[in-house]
């Protein structure tokens, strides 16, 4: 526990709020989500990593199970899903509960007790930056790469950027380096052999709107505690205005998504989330 941070009661709560694991924002998730799900699709082909029905796939975080859909629909894999919330994989068991080869586990990273060289390939998207204490995300890190074979694959989405200006922007959250992450795969048995990086454009876009919005927000409730007779509230005209930002911002995402789509995977020096690829060292 860190804080008020209890990570199975967290991602339990949010999976029961919003029906997933991912961005609060209903708009930003159902914006996002595509975007790192094709990023990891691009980034295994231009590395030459080709899945077929023999490939044996660790989902890290595994979630509602959206990148192991995409998975089976184009090659059906043999996968393996772990996740630190039993409500989630409630419902990623229902999901699957058809396909033979799909395997779901309810346990984390660091506990994940599987035989060694049990896999060929890993993916974790946004896990470890989730995981607050230090031992114990290096503990995370080479039960990873325990379980992957001699000449296997790391695939690792999170904030990773080259330098960090917040390291704790949330008690649910902490921001490592690039360059932490590199020293803990390579310290732990692998080689760092790629990285790709998510311009995210519509998110950033999006995200500095929310924040001017709010601060106008804040301003405008400042001043309305200063005057002594309360303003009457015209609820319709606030209903318009509401409706009118949401639309708004559901444009800005439809506009932004052709250039994600296109961009992504991006060159990893113009942005902080990164796919960092890692290739198991033979012993």
């Amino acid at each position: 526990m860190n804080g008020d941070y209890e990570p199975k009661t967290f991602w339990n709560g949010r999976f029961r709020m919003y029906g997933h694991t991912g961005d609060a924002d209903s708009l930003l998730y159902v914006y996002d989500q595509p975007q790192r799900l094709r990023a990891i699709e691009k980034s295994l082909s231009r590395c030459g990593i080709l899945i077929n029905t023999d490939t044996r796939i660790l989902d890290i975080g595994c979630g509602t199970g959206d990148l192991i859909d995409r998975f089976v629909k184009f090659a059906n894999p043999e996968i393996t899903g772990i996740d630190i919330s039993d409500a989630t994989l409630s419902f990623t068991r229902k999901r699957f509960a058809t396909n033979r080869k799909v395997r779901l586990f309810f346990m984390g990273v660091e506990e994940m007790d599987f035989p060694s060289n049990s896999f060929d390939l890993a993916i974790g998207i946004n896990v470890l930056q989730h995981i607050i204490g230090e031992e114990a995300f290096l503990k995370a890190v080479k039960n990873m790469v325990r379980v992957i074979r001699a000449g296997g694959y790391l695939f690792v989405m999170d904030f990773s950027p080259v330098k960090v200006e917040v390291r704790k922007p949330a008690p649910y959250v902490i921001i490592r380096t690039r360059q932490e992450y590199v020293e803990a795969f390579e310290g732990s048995g692998c080689k760092f052999i790629s990285e790709f990086g998510l311009p995210r454009i519509g998110v950033r876009i999006y995200r500095k709107i929310n924040n001017v919005i709010t601060q106008l927000k804040r301003s405008r409730n400042s001043q309305k505690m200063n005057v002594k007779t309360p303003l009457p509230k015209n609820e319709q005209g606030f209903s318009a205005k509401s409706r009118f930002a949401y639309t708004m911002r559901v444009i800005l995402l439809k506009l932004a998504r052709h250039f994600d789509h296109w961009l992504a995977p991006f060159p990893s020096s113009y942005t902080d989330m990164r796919i960092l690829i890692f290739e198991k060292v033979p012993r």
